[in-house]
């Protein structure tokens, strides 16, 4: 595998050659015309086009990712944070209750059905 940054197979290696190739080149896909295997200026632009598409390509995928693992860290913070607060409402009952006190769950309640 070519590391990062670097294109892969040219039209002249031998690996892209088609088998029973004599003249030792492909058919270029972007003009349909045989490109022969000294490298013409032409089929290097294309690959180079192909190249920056597939960076391109990458890097919008890594961005989505990114994205995407924002939103789902977001949401289990939340999660944690109710559980949290879910957590704290149970121990404040029972505690309100051995002490003959309001709960912080009634006391919010009150406080939020009293806001005009």
């Amino acid at each position: 595998m070519a590391p990062r940054g670097e294109p892969g197979p040219t039209p002249d290696s031998p690996r892209a050659r088609a088998p029973g190739d004599a003249r030792g080149g492909t058919i270029d896909p972007a003009s349909r015309a045989p490109a022969t295997g000294d490298g013409t200026e032409a089929s290097k632009l294309w690959y180079e086009k192909l190249w920056e598409e597939h960076q391109r390509n990458t890097d919008a995928t890594v961005k989505f990712f990114e994205e995407e693992h924002k939103k789902n860290v977001q949401k289990f913070e939340a999660a944690i944070e109710d559980i949290k607060k879910t957590a704290e409402e149970a121990v404040d009952g029972l505690q309100s209750q051995f002490e003959g006190r309001k709960s912080l769950k009634k006391l919010r309640e009150e406080r939020v059905s009293a806001r005009p």
